[in-house]
């Protein structure tokens, strides 16, 4: 397979994130906290780029440091090869729209009574490929088979990136050379009542892993009233669901009549997009 290019790493970023030469750490974290300041000014946009960042600068970033609570602001997705890094704001709107998710999941999870048999350890780099990025969240069950300590589930919010960068990023993923992760939930907000909401997951082929887009919702505001539209290639267009297996990585308790697949119902995803639009005060 052909090394990625960095026009293709950075596709599917706003036309106008700035772009910086890296020139060292102390240069980078000025650059972020003047980022970050100028939140909420007309010329803002919340990703920001530093091109020829040394592979030894981007370990020592990632190590705790005094600057480890700005980074907490801030997503990461960093190019081995390119030696180029990209980083998101994480406005409170994002972190609002991460949370909502992020408890329906979690709730769903409750409600099977397994709440222990699932970690959420948070926006914790991880490696695809020449790539390691952060997740906005993920899920690692504590109980799968084969000791397995390695998320499964991964969740991914977006508002400045295109949904076709979001969906590559989930293709990545999920398919990167023995990766664990089987599921990505895939949320793309808009500056108007609008989200998608994307469910992907992988397939074991007998020689590589391929991913597939399994449903998608559209959430839109009509007349006043938040209306639900469902994608799906499967027969009667069943609402938002993730296999049971897929996020723990064992089969059903027969004896547990609360396990079962993961059902975001309609119900579901008006509740919390209308929670989140309010909070955008979109409605």
């Amino acid at each position: 397979m052909a090394e990625e290019t960095l026009s293709q790493f950075l596709d599917g970023l706003p036309e106008k994130t700035p772009q910086h030469q890296f020139v060292s750490l102390d240069d980078f974290y000025g650059k972020l906290i003047a980022h970050k300041d100028n939140e909420g000014k007309e010329s803002f946009t919340p990703m920001i780029i530093f091109l020829n960042m040394p592979e030894e600068r981007f370990q020592e970033m990632t190590r705790p440091s005094p600057n480890t609570e700005l980074m907490s602001h801030f997503l990461f997705a960093y190019s081995h090869p390119l030696r180029c890094i990209i980083l998101g704001y994480v406005s409170e709107i994002h972190r609002f729209i991460k949370d909502s998710f992020a408890n329906l999941i979690d709730r769903k999870i409750t409600e099977m009574g397994l709440y222990s048999e699932m970690e959420r350890p948070g926006s914790v780099a991880r490696s695809y490929g020449s790539v390691s990025k952060q997740p906005d969240a993920s899920w690692t069950p504590t109980k799968a088979r084969d000791h397995v300590v390695n998320p499964t589930l991964l969740l991914e919010i977006g508002q400045a990136r295109s949904v076709k960068r979001m969906e590559e990023d989930a293709r990545r993923w999920l398919t990167f050379v023995h990766t664990p992760i089987f599921n990505v939930v895939v949320v793309k907000a808009f500056d108007y009542p609008k989200i998608v909401v994307q469910i992907w997951g992988s397939f074991r082929m007998p020689q590589f892993r391929s991913a597939g887009k399994r449903i998608e919702a559209i959430i839109t505001r009509s007349n006043g009233e938040t209306v639900v539209e469902r994608h799906s290639s499967a027969v009667g267009n069943p609402p938002v669901t993730m296999p049971f297996e897929r996020v723990f990585l064992r089969e059903k308790n027969k004896e547990n009549p609360r396990e079962g697949d993961f059902v975001f119902t309609d119900q579901d995803l008006q509740s919390v997009v209308e929670s989140i639009w309010k909070a955008q005060r979109l409605i």
